[in-house]
């Protein structure tokens, strides 16, 4: 059961909103629609949501269990606005929209480095927009903001005010924030599995994909890891736990991926090769560069990270408001 406030109609508009945002902030970084990392990335994305598509139409419990849900996840799959684009950016990062509308960094293909790891990225951040994480982290949100008026009322502002406005947000992003986003991430991952492993490709990938962002967020400056962080204190899962259930659930994602690949054989269709590298030749950067390139290397992803971030704050705030009204 969802906790949501908001119809998903206003949900793509919202989308669609931020969409305009990344667009306009972006626009000099978007690759063209006829580069090759689009292109790779467009094809990716028509595989796991063709395979999806056909998944619902038959008899898998994928996303959806009863005939109600089949039919408007049917139509949820087709009312979106699919868009693929791939900004330039050493940002590790990727998002859908609730419109639909996909975004993928050059930085994250250099550490997902397979064709199978993108699916499993992209299988991921699919299954956030298609079971409504969104409105639903914002409707869990509002029921804190709720404990938080409530608690503060019974306190009394007056001779509490730390207790209003220090421990208890603290506690609100303890008990409440970060178990429920760890909660949703556990699900996408469980479900961009499936979906890679319809599509054909491999879940295994999905854990070696996990495990070079681990070593990469190792051996990097940790600006897009939790490295050292404790599991009770993020919003993301720890990267050994994720790795962990992912691990646990391959043998349930491979009897689908057999499945897929038996229908893919009678009717003719292309096997994926989800080992495939995806370290295209355009995404060689120089190993030495000046330090005024550097600085503005720097500038230019810390830009690229605000807007992904910005995005999602849109979507959030604005989701939020419709709630309150």
């Amino acid at each position: 059961m969802q906790l949501v406030f908001v119809d998903e109609e206003q949900e793509m508009e919202l989308g669609a909103m931020a969409a305009s945002q990344v667009y306009k902030e972006e626009k000099n970084a978007i690759l063209t629609a006829s580069a090759p990392e689009t292109l790779l990335v467009h094809d990716v994305a028509v595989e796991l949501l063709r395979s999806l598509q056909q998944c619902v139409k038959g008899q898998s419990g994928i996303l959806a269990e009863t005939t109600e849900q089949k039919e408007r996840l049917e139509a949820r799959i087709a009312d979106r606005h699919w868009e693929v684009s791939v900004i330039d950016s050493d940002v590790v990062n990727a998002f859908v929209l609730p419109s639909g509308n996909i975004f993928v960094y050059t930085g994250l293909l250099e550490h997902v480095q397979t064709r199978g790891g993108l699916a499993f990225i992209l299988g991921h951040e699919v299954a956030h927009a298609l079971a409504r994480h969104s409105v639903e982290k914002i409707g869990v949100l509002c029921l804190g903001s709720f404990f938080l008026d409530f608690t503060a009322g019974f306190l009394g502002a007056s001779s509490h005010r730390y207790i209003q406005y220090t421990v208890l947000p603290y506690l609100q992003a303890l008990v409440i924030d970060m178990p429920f986003s760890r909660t949703l991430e556990t699900e996408a991952d469980k479900l961009g599995m499936e979906l890679m492993a319809l599509a054909g490709y491999d879940p295994q990938e999905a854990v070696e994909v996990w495990k070079r962002m681990e070593d990469g967020a190792q051996g990097g400056s940790g600006k897009n890891s939790q490295v050292g962080l404790p599991e009770f204190l993020s919003t993301h899962p720890s990267h050994q736990n994720r790795i962990n259930r992912l691990q646990a659930q391959v043998p349930a994602a491979r009897a689908l991926q057999q499945q897929a690949l038996r229908l893919k054989k009678e009717k003719g269709e292309r096997i994926p090769d989800g080992t495939q590298s995806i370290l295209l030749p355009s995404r060689v950067r120089q190993k030495v560069i000046s330090p005024k390139d550097a600085l503005l290397q720097g500038r230019r992803r810390e830009a690229s990270a605000q807007t992904a971030m910005r995005a999602s704050n849109l979507v959030g705030a604005a989701l939020e408001r419709e709630s309150r009204a």
